[in-house]
């Protein structure tokens, strides 16, 4: 064989050096993944309560701009929660690809999903349920307020209109 024409072997797995980069790769990958799934919900949350902050701070809120802001942040709750699903399915497929890479370097396998070592901390999963639940529940109780407000606002103006 000739010295430019790669054997069969090198054509179906891959160097050393570049599954050790996908390695890394994939691990900054899963890091920020993980980052991000506690980073969005506490900003989604930071950015409501200074909305609501910045309202009541001015006094007197308009009904229309509230019921406009909270059903914006509903969209962006639904939407958060979205995100937030698919980044733990990606992190998920990048812990896996990272098994797999180091099952070819003949690595001990020590990847696993968790954001936090579990014997420090082992209820991570469940505060990602509950960080997911409250945003559905937030959601929920500001469709409920929007829909109360509205209620309101169609007796009031029957009222007046009689």
């Amino acid at each position: 064989m000739s010295d430019n024409i790669p054997d069969q072997e090198s054509k179906t797995k891959p160097s050393d050096e570049s599954l050790r980069c996908q390695l890394v790769e994939l691990n900054n990958r899963s890091r920020w993944y993980t980052a991000q799934l506690w980073q969005l919900p506490l900003a989604w949350a930071g950015v409501f309560a200074l909305t609501i902050g910045g309202f009541i701070g001015n006094g007197k809120i308009p009904i229309p701009i509230l019921i406009c802001t909270l059903f914006v942040f509903v969209i962006l709750g639904i939407t958060l929660l979205c995100h937030m699903w698919h980044m733990r399915e990606g992190e998920r497929r990048a812990v896996e690809n990272m098994k797999a890479i180091e099952v070819l370097l003949k690595l001990n396998i020590k990847t696993s999903i968790t954001t936090i070592p579990t014997n420090y901390f082992p209820w991570n999963g469940f505060i990602m349920f509950i960080f997911q639940i409250g945003i559905i529940l937030l959601n929920i109780v500001f469709l409920i307020y929007i829909f109360a407000i509205h209620q309101s606002l169609t007796l009031t103006i029957e009222a007046c209109t009689r």
